[in-house]
């Protein structure tokens, strides 16, 4: 083998890393991350459209959930942070998460995500710490255009923050949907949480490793997003 055929390998091969690490997130500087902020509407397409005409922002079709009922679309709208609208798509049961789709009238937050690219190291330290999660389960989607995506992801066993309780979500290495969706780094203005007993939780989000923080009042969790068509807040 010679010079110039082991420069083109060594090229190759750190190109080819660069290019990974770009499109899964994973040279990011924080351990955990908000990852996204999942938005339920009625019915998918028709709450789309309307999110399209307020904002002057197209998300794309994500896909459909492997439950067969709902979908989404996906907005990046920050660096590895992306907007989840998610709805029904098809009569049938709606999974637990969603059982009140079919009793909203317009858009709201249902729930927030927090990233990693350690899960193995986060589950050992909630051990260490004694905080009860969820056991960590893998999941896929295929995207329209045939890619497949994988994560992991956990939930916690702390009922006294209600909804306010994050997610951790590992995708595993592959394309992030903040990479390779429409949108923009500074479409992300705000996230915000509320919550009565906001020291416990703000305690909660210091030991799993979130930057995150609440404020005391009633609980309350809000979405600020920074439109072409000017500042759109969407409230749980």
């Amino acid at each position: 083998m010679n010079m110039k055929t082991i420069c083109l390998l060594f090229c190759f091969i750190f190109a080819h890393s660069s290019f990974a690490k770009e499109h899964s997130c994973q040279n990011q500087k924080e351990d955990i991350w908000i990852d996204h902020v999942a938005i339920g509407v009625p019915q998918l397409e028709q709450g789309v459209k309307l999110f399209t005409e307020m904002t002057g922002l197209k998300p794309q079709f994500g896909g459909r959930h492997e439950n067969g009922v709902t979908g989404n679309y996906v907005l990046k709208i920050g660096a590895c942070m992306y907007l989840e609208i998610f709805g029904r798509v098809a009569d049938g049961t709606l999974p637990a998460y969603a059982k009140e789709l079919d009793h909203i009238k317009e858009a709201k937050v249902f729930y927030y995500v927090l990233g990693t690219n350690y899960m193995d190291k986060l589950s050992a330290k909630l051990n260490s710490l004694g905080i009860q999660y969820n056991n960590i389960g893998t999941s896929s989607r295929t995207r329209p255009d045939g890619i497949v995506l994988n994560w992991r992801v956990i939930g916690f066993d702390v009922s006294q923050f209600g909804k306010l309780t994050p997610y951790v979500i590992d995708w595993l290495g592959s394309e992030h949907p903040a990479i390779s969706s429409n949108g923009s780094d500074d479409t992300f203005a705000l996230f915000s949480l509320v919550h009565p007993q906001a020291a416990a939780l703000n305690e909660f989000l210091i030991k799993i490793g979130a930057k995150l923080r609440a404020t005391k009042g009633s609980q309350k969790m809000s979405l600020t997003l920074n439109t072409p068509k000017g500042l759109l807040v969407i409230n749980d």
